[in-house]
C-alpha cells in the first residue's frame, strides 16, 4: 500500500444544519471503512476542509467522487503527498464543526482555513503542511 494524504477545501452551496452534517459523517464513515480510508472533515461557516488518508488510488478515486458532489463548489485539491503514518488512524472519518465545537487550537485552524482561501503562507509554511503539523501535535 502506498499511504498518501490528500487535503482539499470547498464551499458549501448552502449552509449545512447539524443534522445534515451528521448524515454526511455517517455516510462517510460507512463508505471510507470499506476502502481503508481515514480522515477528518472540518466545517467552518460554509467552508469544508478535509484530510483523506489511505492508498493513493483509493484516495484519488474518493476525491474524484467528492469533487462531483453538488452540495459544494470550488473544490480545490491543495495537498496530495505520501505519508509515513496516518494522523487519523482511529477514524474512518471524524468531523469538527467549528460553529459548535471549540477545540483548543480553533483559532489556528481558522487561520489556516483563511490562509488556504487567500493563498497565503502560515508561519512560513504552506497551509496544508501547517494543518497536518497542527493535527500531528494532538495525535
Amino acid at each position: 500500500m502506498s499511504l498518501h494524504q490528500l487535503v482539499y477545501i470547498s464551499r458549501a452551496t448552502q449552509p449545512f444544519s447539524n443534522e445534515e452534517l451528521t448524515d454526511l459523517l455517517v455516510n462517510a464513515k460507512n463508505n471510507n471503512s470499506s476502502q481503508d480510508i481515514t480522515g477528518n472533515l472540518i466545517y467552518n461557516g460554509g467552508m469544508f476542509l478535509q484530510v483523506l488518508e489511505g492508498d493513493k488510488k483509493s484516495v484519488q478515486a474518493l476525491y474524484d467522487k467528492i469533487a462531483l458532489d453538488s452540495r459544494h463548489t470550488k473544490v480545490r485539491n491543495i495537498y496530495f503527498e505520501p505519508a509515513e503514518y496516518r494522523l487519523f488512524s482511529r477514524w474512518s472519518m471524524n468531523m469538527v464543526n467549528l460553529e459548535c465545537d471549540k477545540p483548543k487550537n480553533i483559532q489556528t485552524i481558522k487561520d489556516i482555513i483563511d490562509a488556504i482561501d487567500e493563498d497565503k503562507l502560515v508561519d512560513g509554511m504552506s497551509p496544508p503542511v501547517k494543518l497536518l503539523k497542527e493535527f500531528s501535535t494532538i495525535r
